[in-house]
């Protein structure tokens, strides 16, 4: 059997897709206003001007404009984490009124009806969803557990494996839930704590990305002719850029070091 070879413009046109698909995911969990697709094309205008602005001012200078997709990335992700933060700061709220409304003789799918009614953003559009899966005939640990993917959320998973025991099995499911509460309860306390720990990391991570701009400019002011060559000349010019590069990446670096999973 002859084998046809892959079409690479399939392949690229294939991580395409994926990668719109995953800022299409990603637009909706944070809420943002603009389609994914004028998004990339924004980025990519932006991109491409600052490189050309840049680098009429002086062609080192243009390298600097290729932080701009970084800058982009950087914000959507801030979104989508806020939101997820929002969700897990609201769920162990939201599910101890889950498990009242199961003591109150409600089913597991009643409940939920009876928590979307209450219950804030962002955390009412996930559980609304669950009530849309339910009525299209989606098994109801699916859709929890499909929660718990988009909101990343491990809390989430233990209510999806409730709602799978309560399917093939029955039982108390209010006293299970009450359990899983204790337990989301306990990983906030911790997370809390997480963020207490390393807000020195996170403060330092600001001042030392902040601090090379504010030396520069004060030693711009105080000595020009010190200052002169570094703006001026070719060589003087590319180390700013290296020097602009290196402060971002380790700004990066420090933002992944201090950021504790839980």
């Amino acid at each position: 059997v002859a084998l046809r070879p892959r079409d690479p413009r399939r392949h690229a046109q294939t991580g395409k897709d994926r990668l719109l698909r995953r800022l299409e995911r990603e637009f909706e969990i944070g809420e943002i206003e603009y389609s994914p697709s004028t998004f990339v094309l924004v980025t990519l205008f932006v991109t491409v001007l600052s490189v050309v602005v840049l680098a009429v001012i002086t062609p080192p200078l243009a390298l600097l404009g290729f932080l701009v997709p970084v800058a982009a990335r950087t914000w959507v992700s801030r979104k989508v984490k806020a939101v997820r933060d929002a969700f897990a700061d609201q769920l162990p709220e939201t599910l101890q009124l889950l498990a009242s409304a199961l003591r109150s003789g409600h089913s597991l799918i009643g409940a939920m009806h009876v928590v979307v009614e209450q219950a804030p953003e962002p955390l009412k559009r996930e559980f609304s969803q669950v009530l849309t899966d339910d009525q299209l005939g989606v098994p109801l640990e699916q859709s929890l557990r499909r929660i718990a993917r988009r909101m990343k959320s491990r809390d989430m998973e233990q209510v999806g494996l409730l709602g799978e025991l309560q399917r093939t099995v029955g039982g108390n499911s209010a006293e299970v839930l009450d359990t899983v509460v204790e337990t989301v309860r306990e990983r906030a306390d911790v997370r809390r704590l997480a963020q207490t720990m390393t807000a020195q990391g996170r403060l330092a991570r600001w001042i030392l990305s902040v601090l090379p701009v504010v030396l520069a400019m004060l030693m711009l002011l105080l000595s020009p002719k010190l200052m002169k060559p570094m703006l001026t000349s070719t060589g003087g010019q590319f180390a700013l850029v290296v020097a602009a590069m290196f402060v971002v990446a380790g700004s990066l670096w420090i933002k992944k070091i201090v950021e504790i999973e839980v």
